[in-house]
């Protein structure tokens, strides 16, 4: 009797192992599937849907943005209106016409729309990060952070050129030939330096916080966290 009992308990726990896994698995959703189940409920896709990602397509005569595969309302253009480019950066997009600048992010409901002046289209092109777009024209620099969701504009001078424009994760650094500019997505606005007479822009290094902006005499920095400037004075050449 006993050794029966032996038998049966030994035959019990192979088959506790055996059947155990698949058990438990099929309790939570996951391993057995029966005839039309998905794969909707995975670990990948349930944490790509989390980033509500952000797709752009033109479809006839609109601009649509997918979230997460999924259209949002979408943005009609104008008769004869021309889509020049399409930026996606996951969490930000951007769209630039002959006749205006659209942006979006994964925080925002609907497309912010900025009209363009007659040909400035023509000039426009755009720095883009996980967080922050930069538009830039022969006549101005527009910035469009995810976490404000608005823009901010500076109008160049007369005579003032671009030299170097760059976006990092989350700001934004345009260098002209009379100063730098940064913009940060946390402030939502630009600030400026000017360069000193004579000091003559040589290069721009962007950091993962912070840009360097390198002259004849000094390095310009900006910090992304505060939005300010600083300068320090270039090493002397041994």
């Amino acid at each position: 009797m006993r050794r029966n009992m032996h038998i049966l308990l030994i035959i019990f726990l192979g088959l506790f192992i055996f059947l155990g896994p698949g058990v438990c698995h099929a309790q939570n959703g996951i391993g057995f599937r029966g005839p039309g189940d998905s794969d909707s409920g995975d670990s990948d896709d349930s944490e790509l849907y989390e980033k509500d990602y952000l797709q752009v397509q033109t479809l006839d005569d609109k601009v649509v943005v997918f979230r997460n595969k999924k259209p949002s309302p979408p943005v009609n253009l104008e008769v004869g209106e021309q889509v020049f480019t399409i930026r996606e950066d996951g969490h930000m997009a951007a769209v630039v016409t002959d006749r205006r600048f659209l942006a979006i992010s994964s925080a925002s409901e609907s497309w912010l729309s900025e009209p363009f002046e007659s040909g400035e289209a023509d000039s426009a092109t755009l720095e883009m990060g996980e967080a922050v777009v930069i538009l830039v024209t022969d006549e101005r620099l527009l910035g469009f952070g995810g976490k404000e969701n608005r823009f901010a504009e500076v109008a160049f001078g007369i005579g003032e050129n671009v030299l170097a424009e760059d976006a990092g994760q989350n700001f934004g650094v345009v260098v002209t030939s009379d100063r730098a500019i940064g913009f940060a997505s946390k402030t939502g606005n630009y600030t400026e330096i000017a360069f000193g007479v004579g000091d003559t822009f040589h290069s721009l290094e962007m950091a993962a916080t912070l840009a360097l902006v390198h002259t004849d005499d000094n390095i310009y920095v900006y910090r992304a966290s505060t939005g300010a400037w600083s300068i320090r004075e270039q090493p002397l050449a041994e």
